[in-house]
C-alpha cells in the first residue's frame, strides 16, 4: 500500500492487493492475487491483471490485456490495445475500448463510447452513453442500449431490448428478445428478428 504513487520500471506484482492513494504506473505487467486500487491512474506498459477487483478513481490504461477475476471500473476511460474481461462487471465514466474482446460476466456499462476489435459480450446488460462499436458479434444476455449508433461487423443479439439512438448496424443477423429500435436506420446482412416491435426513424433493410 502506498500513501502516494506506485511506479515500477518493470512489473509491480503483489501476492496480495495493490493499493495507492495516487497512480500506480508500471513499465511492464501489474498483476495482484488480490485488488488492484488506485486513487488516480492505473497503466501498465503491459498488461494489468488482478484476481480481484481492478479499480481506479481516473483512467485504467493497458499496453495488453486489463482481466480481472472481480469488477474492472475506471472513473475515467478503460482502455487496453488488447482484451478487456472482467468476471464481474466492467464500467467506466468514460470510454471503453479494447483493440480485442470486450467481455464481461455482467454488465458493460460506459458514460462513453464502447468499442472492441473483437466481440462485445456481455452477461448482462450493455450500456454506452455513446457509440456501441465491435468489429466482431456483439451480445448480450439483457439489454444493448447506446445512445449513438450500435454497429456489429457480426451478429447483434440480445436477450431482451436492443435500443441505438443511432443506427443499428449488423453485419450478421440482428435478434432481440424484446423490442429492436433505432433512431435512425436497422440494417443487417442476415435476419432481423424480434420478440417484439421492430421500430426506425428511418429504414429498415
Amino acid at each position: 500500500m502506498g500513501g502516494g504513487n506506485i511506479m515500477g520500471g518493470g512489473n509491480i506484482m503483489g501476492g496480495d492487493d495493490i493499493m495507492g492513494g495516487g497512480d500506480i504506473m508500471a513499465v511492464d505487467d501489474i498483476i495482484a492475487a488480490g485488488d488492484i486500487m488506485g486513487g488516480g491512474n492505473i497503466m501498465g506498459g503491459g498488461d494489468i491483471i488482478a484476481a480481484g477487483d481492478t479499480m481506479a478513481v481516473d483512467d485504467i490504461r493497458a499496453v495488453g490485456d486489463i482481466m480481472g477475476g472481480g469488477n474492472i471500473m475506471g472513473g475515467g476511460d478503460i482502455i487496453a490495445a488488447g482484451d478487456i474481461m472482467a468476471v464481474d462487471d466492467i464500467r467506466a465514466v468514460g470510454d471503453i475500448m479494447g483493440g480485442g474482446n470486450i467481455m464481461g460476466g455482467d454488465d458493460i456499462m460506459g458514460g462513453g463510447n464502447i468499442m472492441g476489435g473483437g466481440n462485445i459480450m456481455g452477461g448482462g446488460n450493455i450500456m454506452g452513453g455513446g457509440d456501441i462499436i465491435a468489429a466482431g458479434d456483439i451480445m448480450a444476455v439483457d439489454d444493448i442500449r447506446a445512445v449513438g449508433d450500435i454497429m456489429g461487423g457480426g451478429n447483434i443479439m440480445g436477450g431482451d431490448d436492443i435500443m441505438g439512438g443511432g443506427n443499428i448496424m449488423g453485419g450478421g443477423n440482428i435478434m432481440g428478445g424484446g423490442n429492436i429500435m433505432g433512431g435512425g436506420d436497422i440494417i443487417a446482412a442476415g435476419d432481423i428478428m424480434a420478440v417484439d416491435d421492430i421500430r426506425a426513424v428511418c429504414d429498415i433493410l
